[in-house]
């Protein structure tokens, strides 16, 4: 079941607010998924399968506290911004400032659940 099964069982009911969460999470998570590796192409010339994974990430992380109460135009908004951000700051901010250079985050867990948490919870 996944994130599909958190964001959709958190009702704790079978009814439009679950499947709402459910459609919410898919389209927020394809849209990230689709902008984060459109940004890897016109930056770097080619996508990666690492970069659409941490944009399909990114996506579930950013809809996860708002699925079941956003619209679907939100949601894709929501991809978006979640899919843009965290690249940013994962590929450019993170490469310049000194603070998270010391940081030893292979994994861009920062950018992946923090930047784009944030931008969830806002």
């Amino acid at each position: 079941m996944g994130w599909a099964g958190f964001n959709g069982g958190d009702p704790y009911a079978a009814n439009t607010d679950s499947s709402m969460a459910v459609l919410n999470t898919n389209i927020c998570a394809a849209t990230s998924l689709l902008v984060w590796t459109w940004l890897d192409v016109i930056f770097f010339n080619k996508p990666s399968v690492i970069g659409a994974v941490q944009g399909m990430i990114t996506g579930l992380v950013c809809i996860t506290p708002a699925a079941g109460l956003v619209q679907g135009w939100a949601a894709i908004v929501m991809g978006v911004l979640s899919g843009s951000v965290p690249w940013f700051t994962m590929m450019i901010v993170d490469k310049r400032w000194r603070l998270l250079t010391a940081v030893d985050d292979t994994l861009g867990v920062v950018h992946t659940h923090a930047v784009a948490g944030f931008l969830g919870g806002i």
